[in-house]
């Protein structure tokens, strides 16, 4: 099966490997290699074609004791879904985290909120606080940020 990747270890996708497809199945890798069309994975028990196409689409995950340790300031995305997000200013709660949205710039939380879903860029000088422990994210008050 072709893989498009977006794992950030080089070594994710090794013989010997296990990743988790959605219905929380782990698969063991048994080979993979770069070719013109992208990474070309093979399954330990996928032995055929049907096999294979069985699997096409099917979004692949590391499970969480299997993530890379990160350094300080980063999180992984579904960490932050479901997150209080607050004002710094007022203290006011101003909605949840409910979608992480990667861009070409900065990526961007999307907030849903008593006024409806907005987005906030993830960068320091407008989210000065996330503690993924208490669940709150703090976002500073910027003229038409917020809804």
């Amino acid at each position: 099966m072709v893989v498009r990747s977006e794992s950030d270890d080089p070594t994710r996708f090794v013989r010997g490997a296990s990743i988790l497809f959605p219905d929380g199945s782990p698969r063991v890798i048994s080979s993979a290699r770069t070719t013109d069309k992208g990474l070309l994975v093979r399954f330990d028990g996928v032995v055929d074609r049907d096999g294979a196409e069985s699997l096409r689409g099917s979004e692949l995950f590391v499970a969480p004791d299997a993530r890379r340790q990160l350094e300080i300031d980063e999180y992984w995305p579904d960490e932050l879904i479901g997150l209080e997000v607050f004002s710094a200013g007022s203290g006011e709660r101003l909605g949840i985290v409910v979608d992480y949205v990667e861009g070409g710039a900065q990526d961007r939380l999307g907030i849903e909120g008593a006024a409806g879903r907005f987005e906030v860029p993830f960068v320091r000088d407008l989210v000065p606080e996330v503690d993924v422990d208490d669940r709150r994210i703090t976002v500073n008050d910027i003229a038409g940020l917020i809804p």
